[in-house]
């Protein structure tokens, strides 16, 4: 967390797996020591956010590497790799002692990108959500 301003906080989180996660159960088999299907060697995400008195403003993008839907690495069973953009805006409202009132609204898939999590299952484009929290 760091404080550029007195009334804003800025936080820079991120993190990286790198996985070899290898099929081993038998040597007889053509996908022996292949990458698990759907399982990317490679994939991260890095988020930044500022949080004023006002209102709290993120953005947001996770990286995951070509991976395999099907148990052979083989160049035809290869999902290539995606990012994913994403922009948050919240804020919350004192109603009263004790209840306050959470508005969020993101906008997922920002750059439009079509892209496969699972094979023949293409992601949304860019779409929204809005979010109402009542906490007492």
């Amino acid at each position: 967390v760091f404080k550029p301003l007195q009334w804003a906080e800025l936080t820079l989180q991120g993190a990286y797996t790198w996985q070899k996660a290898i099929d081993v159960t038998s040597k007889n088999k053509k996908n022996y020591r292949h990458q698990l299907p759907y399982t990317p060697r490679n994939n991260g995400n890095v988020s930044i956010t500022i949080k004023t008195p006002w209102i709290t403003a993120g953005y947001s993008i996770v990286c995951v590497g070509k991976r395999y839907y099907l148990a052979q690495n083989l160049p035809e069973n290869e999902i290539g790799a995606y990012q994913d953009h994403s922009l948050s805006i919240q804020h919350d409202f004192k109603l009263k002692p004790g209840l306050i009132l959470n508005l969020k609204g993101d906008i997922l898939n920002l750059t439009n990108k079509q892209y496969d999590v699972i094979k023949y299952y293409p992601m949304p484009g860019r779409n929204w959500r809005i979010a109402a929290t009542l906490t007492f």
